[in-house]
C-alpha cells in the first residue's frame, strides 16, 4: 500500500532559478516518511520509547522535473523492501500527474545506544498496511 503526504512549495525554498532547491526534496521526503511512521503507529517517539532508532544508511535519488513556488506536491511513500534489520522506502514526489523526483532510501534499525538490531515486532506489517 502507498501513503500520500502533501506539502506546498514555499518561496523561501526556491533556488536562484525559482525552482525548488534540490536539497529540499530530501526534507520533504523525510517529512513524508515520518508522517507514514506516525500513521502506521510507529512514530519517532514510540520507536524511541520502545528502544529503537532508524538511521538512514543509503539514498538513491533521481531528479526528473522542477517544482516551483505555490505548487502542491504529493509525496507517495511505500515500503520497497523490508529486511530483518533495515527497510527501504520508495518515494515519488508528484505535482498533479507529473513525477518530479524519485528516491529510494534505506534505513537501519539501531538500539538507543546505536547498536544494529532487528526491526521491532510488527513494524514491517504496519508499513505494508499503511
Amino acid at each position: 500500500m502507498a501513503f500520500a503526504h502533501e506539502i506546498p512549495v514555499r518561496w523561501g525554498e526556491l533556488d536562484p532559478y525559482n525552482h525548488l532547491n534540490h536539497a529540499v526534496y530530501f526534507s520533504y521526503c523525510e517529512a513524508a516518511r515520518i508522517a507514514m511512521l506516525e500513521e502506521a503507529g510507529w512514530g519517532m517517539g514510540i520507536l524511541e520509547d520502545a528502544g529503537f532508532r532508524i538511521v538512514v544508511t543509503e539514498v538513491k535519488a533521481k531528479f526528473l522535473r522542477s517544482a516551483t513556488e505555490g505548487q502542491l506536491l504529493r509525496i507517495i511513500t511505500e515500503l520497497h523492501e523490508g529486511r530483518r534489520a533495515s527497510a527501504t522506502w520508495r518515494q515519488v514526489v508528484r505535482h498533479e500527474e507529473d513525477a518530479l523526483f524519485e528516491m529510494l532510501v534505506t534505513a537501519a534499525f539501531t538500539t538507543i545506544e546505536g547498536r544494529p538490531t532487528r526491526a521491532p515486532e510488527g513494524f514491517m506489517d504496519a508499513m505494508v498496511a499503511t
